[in-house]
C-alpha cells in the first residue's frame, strides 16, 4: 500500500535539474526575450525589480512571472504554445540536456508498476513536449500553466510548496517517493517517505538535511 493509500508506490520527479539538466523555462525566455526589441528593452526596464525577486526563495515565483509575461509579449496563443512545444522536443533531443540516467530510472519506476508524477515549475506544455517526445506521454505532469489571450498571464507558478498544492488538487498529501536538486522543494521533499537528492553537493545534502530533520538519500544522475 503507498503513501497516497493506492496499490504502487507514488513516485513524483522534480523535472528541470532532475530527468533535464538545467532550467528549461529560463533558457526559453532568454531566448524569447532576446527576439525582440521592445522584450528586451522592458526586461532591462524591470530588471532592477525583477531580480532581486528572483534571488529570493520567498519572491522567485513573482520575478518569474515579471519576464515570462514579457517574454511573450506579441506571440498569439496558438505560436506561443507552439514555441514551447517546439523548446521542449529540442531539448528532448539535446544529449547535452537530457539526463539518460535520472529517465531510465523513472522508466524503472514504471515499469515495476510504481505511480509517477511529474511535478515542475516549468510550463505544462514544455513538459508534456519533453515526455512525449520520450514516449512517456502517459506520465501525469502538474506544472506551471500560462495563458496567451487576450493577455499574457501566468495562472499557476508550480514551484516549491505550490507542488504540494497541486498534488493535493489530485488528492495526494503524501507520497513514497520524491526526487528534487532543489532546497525550494523542501515541502515536497518533507512530504515524502524517501526523500532523494538528484547530483547534490555537499552543501546541499547538509542544508537540506538540517531542514528536514533527517538526511536524504542521494543519487548521481550527471
Amino acid at each position: 500500500m503507498s503513501a497516497s493509500g493506492g496499490e504502487g508506490r507514488l513516485v513524483v520527479f522534480d523535472f528541470d535539474g532532475v530527468l533535464v539538466a538545467g532550467d528549461s523555462m529560463a533558457s526559453l525566455l532568454r531566448r524569447l526575450i532576446g527576439e525582440r526589441w521592445y522584450r528586451r528593452a522592458l526586461a532591462i526596464l524591470v530588471f532592477p525589480i525583477a531580480m532581486p525577486l528572483l534571488l529570493s526563495t520567498r519572491w522567485k515565483s513573482a520575478g518569474a512571472g515579471i519576464f515570462r509575461r514579457i517574454a511573450f509579449i506579441g506571440l498569439p496563443g496558438a505560436t506561443a504554445r507552439e514555441r514551447l512545444a517546439a523548446f521542449g522536443r529540442a531539448i528532448a533531443g539535446d544529449a547535452r540536456r537530457v539526463r539518460p540516467r535520472a529517465v531510465a530510472a523513472l522508466r524503472a519506476h514504471l515499469a515495476a508498476g510504481d505511480r509517477v508524477l511529474i511535478a515542475s515549475g516549468s510550463e505544462e506544455t514544455l513538459v508534456r513536449a519533453v515526455l512525449a517526445a520520450w514516449e512517456l506521454g502517459d506520465v501525469p505532469v502538474v506544472a506551471s500553466q500560462m495563458q496567451f489571450e487576450p493577455d499574457v498571464r501566468v495562472l499557476r507558478h508550480c514551484f516549491g510548496a505550490a507542488k504540494c498544492v497541486a498534488l493535493g488538487a489530485l488528492g495526494h498529501a503524501r507520497w513514497d517517493i520524491a526526487y528534487s536538486d532543489s532546497l525550494a522543494d523542501l515541502p515536497l521533499l518533507r512530504a515524502a517517505d524517501r526523500a532523494v537528492l538528484v547530483n547534490a553537493s555537499p552543501e546541499l545534502v547538509r542544508a537540506a538535511t538540517a531542514q528536514l530533520g533527517r538526511t536524504p538519500e542521494c543519487v548521481d544522475w550527471r
